[in-house]
């Protein structure tokens, strides 16, 4: 259950990113309209990238809702060409699961503990391809 979830939205143009900053617990379920406004805003803002930031809260997901959400994730706008990049203060094995699951199926999104890392794998520089797995 989501507790005192709120979520602040900022574009950060110079880098070409959707950032979300999340405070509270969001709990991932297998509802594509629940995430389908975070893509029609990428594609309103004509970018590409998105940067989800828990530091100030926390993400929990189930083991089969994280393996269903590439298919909620495509079915609500999600394509190859986008890339995600969650920062979290812990990555949980269902996080890194959900992670490569997603992989699996061609969709770059990956979990960090550094918001910087986030940030340069996002931009698509060197130096942060293997994802929240540097812990």
């Amino acid at each position: 259950m989501e507790t005192d979830l709120v979520i602040t939205e900022e574009l950060v143009e110079d880098d070409g990113i959707l950032l979300l900053r999340v405070e509270g617990t969001y709990v991932a379920e297998m509802n594509e309209e629940k995430i389908r406004p975070t893509f029609a805003r990428m594609r309103e803002c004509g970018v590409t990238r998105l940067l989800v930031d828990y530091r100030e809260g926390d993400f929990q997901i189930g083991t089969m809702t994280a393996y269903d959400r590439p298919q909620i994730f495509k079915n609500a706008g999600l394509t190859s060409k986008h890339r995600i990049a969650a920062v979290l203060k812990k990555i949980s094995g269902r996080q890194h699961f959900q992670e490569t699951v997603f992989a699996n199926r061609g969709y770059p999104i990956r979990v960090f503990l550094d918001y910087e890392d986030a940030v340069t794998w996002l931009k698509g520089k060197e130096g942060s391809e293997k994802g929240g797995r540097h812990e």
